[in-house]
């Protein structure tokens, strides 16, 4: 283990007023690497063509506009960079590749209502399973040691999509209303309109109404302007849908015996559905955390449950059982029966402003209500390579500290960019020097703030590593994960909807 602890004069403060432009790939698509903030998208997009098929070798940042008659190889290259960059939406084409044809098929050989019907209730049922967290478990414990057995480019886009398996839930969704949306005609003209069709009919116009308002709600630039409004809806709207669901498929059976009804998989799929969501609320442990350290940004509190954290991944908490926050698993303690999970909280909105205030000068922290099953994060592709740089700024330190702890990779590295690295977390300092291979403190209070991107690479470089994993603000791991995508460097973060 070594320790690197940067100062204004070391030699690579250059890294902060880096502007060069670098030539990199994406894995295997030659492309320039430029510096976003000195440039529209367009603008952007143009120079790395430029760069790209144009031959010239630039050493300086340049930002004329170029004619589209300058290129000299087809725009379908820019196009690959961007189905290759965004892989959310690949988890979309694989939905409606399987749904559409079946559509045109309903169509064709006009199926019955109840067709239209269980296939709604199929992709429902995707939708829910890939948000739960025992399944997601499985898959990362399945896929992740899979993975090492593949070469580094196709482990790295494995790794990718089922980081990204968020596009699967969505785009189920979607699919579910759409063919929910066809079975409310289809069923109108095909049953008469009496006694319990008309029940059925009306369950199923509101469960339509639950669904969309969710899907609206879920809509990127509502999600992020009314969140709390899209977890209450998710929350309410979902359970309300379930009911209705379950409503629906008795009512509308025709089948006169319940026994019959319970053997149809109409019910037997909206069952799984309803087991999925719920069971989650029968494994919620309430304690009431003790503050291990407080700071004016951050604080770091000890859960005692039973059931232990598991490194890589993040545990849900709640004030009022109603607003829940996932934190990931910073530490993991086992004392006898016992099982201790620290978490760091970090000043980032109303409701963990709050709590930071409201465990100020305190030893413990206001009650919590915990979910005692933990949900797998990309931080678990740790697991995957064999020498990783582990890349932190501020708090977000602390899901690395159990993937430390846990020694889940042979060697790691860690590139920890902060101010007063040991007023803000002095528990984590043992933590680096017994577990990390080498580990960096970058001061910005003395150095000044990086360019992020190229002080990675820098260390990636010099480590040999196979794979960065960032932890921080939603808008520098973006940046960061699209500067070394640019390069071809294997780079793992929290991406939307992931």
């Amino acid at each position: 283990m070594s320790v690197d602890i940067s100062s204004p004069g070391e030699s690579f403060k250059h890294v902060a007023s880096a502007q060069k432009i670098k030539r990199g790939s994406v894995y295997g698509y030659r492309i320039a690497k430029i510096d976003p903030k000195r440039q529209s998208s367009a603008t952007a997009i143009r120079e790395v063509i430029r760069s790209q098929w144009s031959g010239q070798e630039k050493e300086e940042y340049a930002s004329a506009d170029i004619d589209v008659s300058e290129l000299y190889q087809p725009f379908i290259w820019m196009c690959m960079y961007l189905i290759l960059r965004h892989l959310y939406q690949h988890w979309w084409v694989l939905v409606a590749a399987w749904n559409v044809p079946l559509v045109v098929i309903a169509f064709v050989y006009s199926w019955p209502a109840r067709y239209f019907a269980l296939l709604s209730i199929i992709n429902l049922l995707v939708t829910v399973l890939v948000r739960n967290e025992l399944v997601l478990l499985l898959l990362y414990t399945v896929l992740v040691p899979l993975g090492r057995c593949l070469p580094a480019k196709p482990k790295y886009y494995l790794y990718r999509y089922v980081n990204n398996i968020g596009g699967l839930h969505s785009g189920s969704a979607v699919a579910g209303i759409v063919w929910l949306s066809l079975y409310v005609p289809v069923y109108a003209v095909e049953v008469p309109l009496e006694g319990a069709a008309v029940a059925a009919l009306v369950s199923a116009c509101l469960l339509w109404l639950l669904l969309a308002c969710m899907v609206l709600s879920a809509l990127p630039p509502l999600r992020e302007r009314l969140h709390n409004v899209f977890e209450l809806l998710h929350r309410f709207a979902g359970w309300s849908a379930v009911a209705m669901l379950l409503v629906h498929v008795i009512v509308a059976s025709p089948l006169t015996s319940l026994r019959s009804v319970v053997l149809t998989p109409h019910f037997a799929l909206s069952l799984c559905i309803a087991v999925s969501v719920f069971y989650v609320w029968f494994l919620v442990w309430r304690c009431v955390p003790s503050v291990g350290m407080h700071h004016r940004y951050s604080t770091a509190m000890r859960i005692t449950a039973g059931w232990p954290g598991c490194a890589g991944t993040a545990v849900r908490v709640s004030r009022n059982f109603l607003e829940w926050h996932p934190f990931g698993v910073a530490l993991v303690a086992h004392e006898e029966a016992n099982h201790r999970m620290t978490i760091m909280v970090a000043r980032a909105g109303d409701w963990t402003g709050k709590l930071i205030s409201d465990s100020e000068g305190k030893e413990q922290a206001p009650p919590l209500y915990v979910r005692l099953i933990t949900a797998p994060g990309f931080m678990w592709m740790v697991r995957g390579y064999d020498r990783v740089l582990l890349v932190a700024t501020g708090s977000g330190l602390a899901p690395q500290l159990s993937v430390l702890q846990s020694e889940a990779c042979p060697e790691m590295h860690v590139l920890w960019v902060a101010k007063r690295h040991r007023e803000i977390w002095p528990d984590a300092l043992p933590v680096l020097e017994s577990k990390a291979k080498t580990f960096k403190l970058y001061d910005t209070q003395e150095s000044g703030r990086p360019d992020m991107a190229r002080l990675i690479e820098l260390h990636h470089e010099r480590r040999n590593t196979q794979a960065v994993f960032v932890v921080s603000n939603k808008r520098a791991t973006y940046n960061i994960m699209k500067e070394l995508f640019y390069s071809g460097v294997p780079c793992f973060g929290a991406e939307f909807d992931s």
